[in-house]
């Protein structure tokens, strides 16, 4: 089957690769996480306009939310037991839609992804990583932008897309040692330091399940330098894979990232008029398709005016749009 809504995963960041990401404040670049943006489940049955009572597959990720979010309506829940959730009140966000069966459903919370504190100019920073999880296939020509921006006139939410140095990559090696691993078929392939960063994972093999921090990438050989020795030399035609490169990082959520360069677009208050495509400069190794495994890096600044006194109706829904073949 090809890529659906279910497969294109959003993923706080972190400091270290595969470690879970249980402050949000903290989402500010790095490695993909393994910490989703939102817990989510899917409609069991049809939402119509005026529906109160919601059918989902598991509530179990939901308990506690006070706010769900499906498609593009923010709804206030009563309760959420077992497989039903009794609605308060629809729309928010002041949309209301039909919903069908197998949408998904996310639980929100209130400064879930933000908070409270500001920088001198008013804005703070966070940062999100698009996964596509399909086992195989590619979602096509993939921009992202702000379905809904927030609708508190003293606020606003701009984005900006990071492409990471390096896409997904598996094949074998060729040799190698305790810290290195060679690939003769990848020489020649991409630029020094290519993978630098990157997550190396060995999935075949004595070192099987075994991942290390790439500290250089040697492309005339195809040399991978680890930045710690792996329990077993790497032998010829052991298996493995390169995650995506990590974003830039920042100290904290009130400092600004970079924006305008060749690996991160500028911000922008993206609309479905106007997305932004996910290969920023042109360069990126899959262009603005989005491979199994590949992730692109997606920055937010929310602003809020000096003179405001309201944090109220903050929320802005992020949309991903792709094809599919």
């Amino acid at each position: 089957m090809a890529v659906s809504k279910s497969d294109i995963k959003f993923y706080l960041t972190s400091l270290e690769p595969e470690i879970a990401q249980t402050n949000t404040s903290q989402s500010i670049g790095g490695h993909v996480s393994t910490s989703s943006v939102y817990p989510n489940t899917t409609l069991s049955s049809a939402l119509g306009l005026y529906v109160k009572n919601i059918s989902v597959a598991s509530v179990s990720d939901l308990a506690g939310f006070e706010y769900l979010g499906i498609n593009s309506e923010i709804i206030n829940t009563e309760s959420i037991n077992s497989t039903t959730i009794t609605v308060k009140s629809r729309s928010i966000n002041e949309v209301t839609n039909f919903h069908d069966s197998s949408d998904r459903v996310f639980g929100l919370a209130v400064d879930g992804l933000f908070s409270q504190k500001f920088n001198d100019d008013f804005k703070q920073y966070r940062c999100l990583a698009i996964k596509n999880e399909h086992a195989s296939d590619t979602a096509l020509n993939v921009a992202v932008h702000l379905r809904q921006n927030t609708i508190n006139n003293s606020s606003l939410v701009r984005i900006a897309i990071e492409m990471p140095s390096n896409d997904y990559h598996s094949s074998s090696s060729t040799g190698g040692s305790s810290i290195s691993l060679i690939d003769t078929s990848v020489a020649g392939v991409f630029s020094d330091n290519h993978f630098k960063d990157a997550l190396l994972r060995m999935t075949s093999g004595s070192n099987k399940n075994q991942s290390r921090i790439i500290n250089s990438y040697d492309d005339s050989s195809g040399t991978f330098v680890l930045q710690s020795s792996l329990p077993f030399n790497i032998t010829s035609g052991d298996n493995y894979e390169v995650d995506a490169g990590p974003a830039q990082r920042i100290r904290s959520g009130l400092d600004s990232p970079v924006f305008g360069s060749t690996r991160v677009s500028s911000l922008s208050e993206a609309d479905s008029s106007s997305p932004i495509i996910i290969d920023v400069s042109g360069e990126r190794t899959n262009g603005d398709d989005l491979k199994f495994n590949d992730v692109t890096y997606v920055w937010l600044e929310r602003s809020l005016r000096k003179d405001s006194e309201a944090f109220v109706d903050n929320n802005a829904i992020l949309t991903v749009n792709y094809f599919t073949a």
